[in-house]
């Protein structure tokens, strides 16, 4: 494809102009120094498929600027007769599940891109999701956690390639005990200010990680002896391996906690039946 600087529209740049959002103008070079292996740019390989050609407004950038930004590095960039700068845009956002891969990138100038970027946040903000101010308090009370981010669990695809819920991806998300599942993923800000995703219930237990046979007992720390139990189920279990009792489970934890209850522990499933205290407990295991 042969370009022409011969636009009434293209003023060459001074030295120092800012160009785009965060460029400042060092030099022009040739363009058909684009194919040097001397100019890097990661989005080089998608301008030339799309002919240098913005996807979006069919604009062309035609001139490759030296230039340099804020933190002083120093890069190349693709520009049109306008002096907006050129990117490869993911067609696929991140937040939809889509890769950095070249069929998932398009040509696309910063003004579009800017554009297609508001969208992005636009359907974002419609998906976003809001805890009500006793679930945060309740953050507060049982975890001394504050909430900084809130999604779905169709964000778990992400999240769960995190260090601290792979578990949780190979195991489940649901708590072997009370069948609660995971309804939330919450970016959770502790004392120290670290942000750390975390799995909770819909009335806000976090999941957690319970060792079937407690290392109390000597149980292995091995994945086999690990399953996810929200935080509630997992305190009352603590170490024990016995059949316990508890008197005094929530209504909200969706057992009435008027009647005793026996928590038994069928092969590697912890259950709540509705068996009172009273109950021959031998009888459970013939």
């Amino acid at each position: 494809m042969s370009f022409s600087k011969n636009s009434a529209m293209y003023i060459k740049p001074s030295i120092g102009q800012k160009i785009g959002d965060e460029f400042y103008f060092m030099e022009e070079l040739p363009f058909s120094d684009s194919d040097s292996e001397t100019i890097l740019s990661k989005h080089k390989e998608i301008f030339k498929r799309d002919d240098y050609t913005c996807t979006h407004c069919k604009s062309v950038c035609n001139h490759l600027f030296k230039t340099i930004n804020n933190s002083n590095t120093v890069s190349y960039i693709f520009v049109d007769d306008n002096l907006t700068p050129f990117f490869s845009r993911m067609i696929k956002s991140r937040s939809e599940g889509g890769i950095r891969d070249k069929n998932n990138l398009e040509t696309c100038c910063e003004k579009c891109m800017n554009v297609k970027n508001i969208e992005i946040s636009k359907k974002l903000n419609e998906k976003k999701i809001l805890l009500s101010v006793d679930d945060k308090k309740k953050l507060i009370k049982r975890y001394q956690l504050r909430v900084s981010q809130v999604f779905g669990m169709e964000k778990f695809q992400k999240y769960g390639k995190k260090e601290n819920l792979k578990f949780f991806a190979k195991k489940g998300t649901t708590c072997v005990s009370c069948s609660k599942k995971a309804e939330y993923i919450i970016i959770t800000c502790c004392k120290a200010g670290h942000n750390i995703p975390r799995l909770f219930t819909k009335d806000m237990y976090m999941l957690t990680m319970d060792h079937i046979i407690p290392r109390y007992h000597g149980g292995t720390n091995s994945l086999s002896n690990k399953q996810p139990m929200c935080s509630f189920c997992n305190q009352n279990k603590a170490d024990s391996l016995e059949l316990s009792y508890s008197t005094n489970m929530p209504k909200e934890h969706g057992i009435d906690s008027q009647e005793p209850f026996l928590a038994c522990m069928v092969g590697s499933m912890y259950l709540w039946p509705e068996i009172p205290i009273s109950y021959n407990s031998g009888q459970l295991y013939g």
